[in-house]
């Protein structure tokens, strides 16, 4: 199993950070490589269906939530864009003196045999590291946003 790993520190309130990054209908707007998502089961373990920016679609499912916590997503791979027998990713928050630490990781195990296997996770490392970073990037300009309106008199 390989896994990549991000945070951000960001100064700001903790209910606004978890408004933005628990809001897995908006997910496309913050990552590049997605064009939309939608919710395909409401109740504690949403479920969802993304597209990628060809149109190719998966299903996730919430496997994981833990309000104001974290909550994590299981990908069925049967139909997945991607070269992987298994993936989930989790995405959370953690209060810290500076502000709120958000993170995400995801773990995943190629679907190729373990030498080919460590060549997809080098690609996964360059191809994913700067999605992930602009995801991260997009997300905090919302928080930003959203905390300087919540400023506002």
């Amino acid at each position: 199993m390989y896994t990549l790993n991000a945070e951000r520190h960001i100064n700001a309130l903790a209910d606004i950070v978890w408004d933005v990054i628990s809001d897995v209908e908006r997910y496309a707007e913050y990552a590049p490589n997605l064009s939309h998502v939608h919710k395909t089961s409401d109740g504690l373990t949403p479920a969802r269906r993304c597209y990628d920016n060809q149109g190719r679609g998966w299903n996730e499912a919430c496997v994981l939530w833990e309000d104001r916590k974290q909550y994590a997503y299981l990908i069925d791979t049967s139909d997945y864009p991607y070269p992987f027998a298994h993936m989930k990713g989790t995405w959370g928050m953690d209060d810290t003196p500076e502000g709120v630490r958000v993170w995400m990781r995801f773990e995943y195990a190629p679907d190729k045999p373990w030498v080919l296997g460590w060549l997809v996770h080098r690609r996964v490392q360059q191809v994913f590291g700067p999605i992930v970073a602009e995801l991260l990037d997009n997300r905090e300009a919302e928080i930003d946003r959203r905390t300087r309106e919540a400023a506002r008199p």
